[in-house]
């Protein structure tokens, strides 16, 4: 199976050839690769390949199972090529790179990339440096310290992975080396509202220069701004 496959970019308009995202332009096809969101092989293995993926801030490592598959995964910190993967256990074992249910591992260890939902794919602390904490236990539950700082509960038998991700660094790298980096990186300029004309954005239009209105508006004609968008987010009380 080829785990790796072009991604093309997108240009932002639709199948009439009208602009529907703003500001996007077509970059250099990426080589994409397939990760194994689940990690599910019981096999034991070795990092052969270190890599870097456009799509994740963190390291993607090649791991070769000594029952002879070959599988992407994001790489835990302080592991090197030829270091040693335990793949999933179900035992908990220290100072291992290892997968295993939340019930195993024991509260106040940070472990990453954590399934919401028995069977799914992993989607929580997937970015480079990021990792949860493991808070309490209750029942068939398990209460986890996300980085956001927000304690979530989730059933025991959700998966996660050990440690911390790699490349803890990656906020202090410098992201534009060059002018016209943008632009490689498939993003075209932004332009200011009032120097549109009214038939594309609300705030177009008149003669000479005129100021933004009081109430700030999107291309689509809804508030911009001092609008709330998200619903506030509720911290579960833990039981005693």
């Amino acid at each position: 199976m080829n785990l790796t496959f072009g991604l093309s970019s997108k240009v932002g308009k639709n199948f009439f050839g009208r602009i529907t995202v703003f500001h996007k332009k077509s970059a250099y096809t990426k080589k994409q690769r397939i990760l194994d969101y689940k990690r599910i092989l019981c096999s034991q293995g070795c990092l052969i390949s270190l890599e870097k993926n456009k799509s994740h801030s963190g390291f993607i490592g090649l791991i070769f199972f000594f029952n002879g598959f070959f599988t992407y995964i994001i790489i835990p910190n302080f592991m090197t090529i030829g270091s040693f993967y335990n793949g999933f256990s179900f035992k908990f074992i220290k100072k291992e790179n290892f997968t295993t249910f939340l019930a195993i591992i024991p509260s106040g260890n940070l472990i990453h990339h954590i399934t919401s939902k028995p069977g799914s794919k992993a989607i929580m602390a997937r970015a480079a440096g990021m990792s949860g904490f493991i808070y309490s236990k209750w029942k068939n539950y398990v209460f986890l310290k996300l980085p956001s700082g927000i304690i979530i509960r989730l059933s025991q038998f959700c998966v996660a992975a050990s440690g911390i991700v790699s490349n803890k660094d990656f906020h202090l790298k410098k992201k534009k080396k060059k002018a016209g980096v943008n632009i490689l990186l498939g993003k075209r300029p932004t332009v200011r509202g009032v120097a549109m004309n009214p038939v594309d954005h609300p705030h177009g239009g008149g003669e000479g220069k005129k100021p933004k209105p009081v109430m700030q508006k999107t291309p689509w004609g809804k508030r911009a701004k001092h609008v709330k968008t998200v619903k506030r987010k509720k911290i579960v009380k833990i039981p005693q």
